[in-house]
């Protein structure tokens, strides 16, 4: 036996995810960069740096990766 399926309203109003977290390993894949060539240009101002999220992780915000990987392609450089 199926439950019935409750009404809703015509129009649900969710939250857009704009931007998330992403760790370091997706970081690596995504930018083609090393750990210490990331770190390299983390310390140099040349890439985003990272967000503290807890005493053991931090993370990068994709948008801003994002924006460093079209900068690099607009640029003509890796």
């Amino acid at each position: 036996m199926t439950k019935p399926i409750p009404n809703y309203p015509q129009e649900i109003h969710t939250p857009q995810l704009t931007d998330c977290f992403i760790r370091r390993p997706t970081v690596l894949e995504a930018t083609d960069l090393s750990d210490s060539t990331l770190f390299h240009l983390v310390r140099k101002g040349i890439f985003p740096k990272p967000y503290k999220l807890s005493e053991r992780i931090s993370a990068w915000k994709l948008s801003e990766v994002q924006a460093w990987i079209d900068s690099r392609k607009q640029g003509g450089a890796k």
